[in-house]
């Protein structure tokens, strides 16, 4: 395809090959550069959407330089990692609001409920068995997309409970119904009396990239003809999981409900649930320590105070932009007609009508045609914050090609500054570290590198 027919070129060919084309038309391609950094289904994001091409339909420099160093996996999980920050918490906590509403409706109209809370103490893998070209899923609401707790797999780990210690069969097949194995379930067929609904966390749970080294991948493939030997090149495998934070009030308290019948089957089913996610955990990897939660439940009441503190906090920041916006427009001065000696008099004593300003600029969208911008009524200036050579500032990433960074330094600096390195693993809308290497004596920061 030749270059600049439907905002595409062809690729460079690195071995001869004929170039690799994906033709896609401006406004297909403006979106799909925008989605990755804009779109709040972190979920759809994951399942459905990989961007690892560049504008001229080859794999971006970061993979063509560092593919030794980097796999376009854990680059993937890096960008989700990064884009999960910027959630609404708003639609997060009114969708917490509705559940509560509709477990309410289910108890006035005759339904046995329980709500309790329980403090996760390890990383949670929630749908590692999913089919995902990343070879390791993970759990993202299907509609909403941010992660949770499906209660599938916390009615298996009350059941797993209640099996390993032996617990009676008749409250077993009461609780949970007919087992799936069973050869008479054509037959006797039962439903069970608990409903296990999601868990949530009380508010938006951080996501974090964790790795699983396997040393010897020859032997985990075929143990009966291979050795654990030394000689083996490791196999890194990156995957996400519901991170933990080191101090209680750092890590995630999740909200459990349970809906039954009759208020015998929902408290054993509280039980054996509350047990099970103390003592076997849940998800993934519960054998190398992770999915484990604390003992002890937190009441509904408590589980309520906590969650409307966690709303009331700042709302989640904006995703980052993925297209600058132009510096807005000046007021063209009005032109004046000429006037009489009289009349430039009369005007004299009479003072003119001061000019409407707009209140704010609108901000261009990427998903919709350009337009001009709004003019903006001028503002003072806020303090300039001291900043001196040496001093380490907060900044976030807002472009990286492999070669050249730019941040932009945060803490009322906002300054847009670039920078060159070797290797930078972190991608846009990441909050980092930058040392300042040179400042003007007006305190603007012209020189800096990674901290």
């Amino acid at each position: 395809m030749p270059n600049g027919r439907r905002g595409g070129a062809e690729a460079r060919p690195t071995n001869g090959s004929s170039p690799l084309r994906f033709p896609l038309p401006h406004d297909s391609r403006a979106l799909a550069e925008a989605l990755h950094r804009q779109a709040q289904n972190i979920g759809l994001l994951f399942n459905k959407f990989l961007w690892i091409w560049d504008g001229d339909w080859t794999l971006e420099a970061t993979f063509e330089q560092d593919r030794r160093k980097r796999s376009v996996k854990s680059w993937f999980l890096e960008q989700v990692e990064a884009i999960a920050h910027h959630f609404p918490r708003e639609a997060y906590f009114a969708f917490l609001d509705r559940q509560m509403q509709m477990i309410q409706s289910l108890g006035e109209h005759g339904y046995k409920t329980v709500v309790f809370g329980k403090r996760a103490e390890a990383r949670i893998l929630s749908g590692l068995g999913g089919a995902h070209p990343m070879e390791v899923g993970f759990a993202f609401h299907p509609l909403y997309g941010f992660p949770y707790l499906p209660g599938s797999g916390l009615k298996g780990v009350a059941r797993a409970w209640a099996e390993l210690t032996g617990q009676d069969a008749t409250k077993i097949k009461l609780i949970f119904g007919s087992e799936s194995k069973d050869e008479r379930q054509a037959k006797e067929h039962q439903q069970g009396d608990v409903i296990f609904l999601d868990a949530y966390a009380i508010a938006p749970p951080k996501l974090e990239v964790d790795i699983l080294n396997p040393h010897f991948p020859d032997y985990y493939r075929d143990p009966k003809n291979n050795l654990p030997t030394e000689w083996q090149s490791p196999n890194p495998v990156n995957f996400l999981t519901i991170g933990v934070g080191q101090r209680d009030e750092d890590k995630p308290i999740f909200r459990f409900a349970l809906v039954a019948r009759s208020a015998e089957a929902l408290q054993l089913a509280q039980e054996w649930l509350e047990r099970g996610l103390e003592q076997l955990g849940f998800g993934g990897k519960t054998a190398s320590g992770y999915g484990y939660f604390a003992e002890g439940r937190i009441p509904a009441e408590e589980l309520t105070k906590r969650q409307k503190a966690e709303a009331a906090k700042a709302p989640s920041p904006k995703a980052p932009a993925v297209h600058t916006q132009a510096p807005a427009a000046k007021p063209a001065p009005e032109k004046k007609p000429p006037t009489s000696a009289s009349s430039a008099e009369q005007k004299a004593k009479v003072s003119p009508p001061a000019p409407k300003l707009p209140t704010s600029a609108a901000r261009p969208s990427p998903f919709s045609p350009s337009s001009s911008p709004t003019p903006t009524p001028p503002s003072k200036p806020a303090a300039r914050p001291m900043v001196k050579q040496g001093d380490k500032l907060d900044a976030e990433v807002i472009a990286n090609d492999g070669r050249r960074v730019t941040v932009r330094l945060l803490g009322g600096l906002d300054q847009d500054v670039t920078f060159e390195a070797a290797y930078y693993p972190h991608p846009p809308g990441k909050r980092v570290k930058v040392k300042v290497m040179a400042v003007t004596a007006e305190g603007k920061v012209t020189k800096v590198s990674p901290g």
